[in-house]
């Protein structure tokens, strides 16, 4: 009798790591990619004499020499 206990106590316990542990991971992938989409960081900069080239998470952007931007190119639908 006491081996039963000992079993189900177990098996508890690993359902309940595996359920904390598969929410943990669905609340980091929708919550991630959420986050993902308010910010906007600079992934590349690229600097020549006249021109300037930003690549950030959302858009391709060419500079002018006084910063105005030229030409804007997002990324949305683009995949990797």
């Amino acid at each position: 009798m006491p081996k039963e206990k000992e079993v189900k106590h177990h098996r508890r316990t690993l359902l309940k790591f595996a359920l904390f542990g598969g929410g943990a991971l669905i609340f980091g992938k929708l919550f991630g990619s959420i986050t993902n989409l308010f910010t906007d960081k600079v992934i590349k900069q690229v600097d020549f004499n006249n021109f300037k080239f930003t690549e950030t998470t959302k858009s391709l952007t060419i500079f002018d020499k006084g910063g105005e931007p030229l030409l804007i190119v997002d990324k949305e639908g683009v995949s990797d």
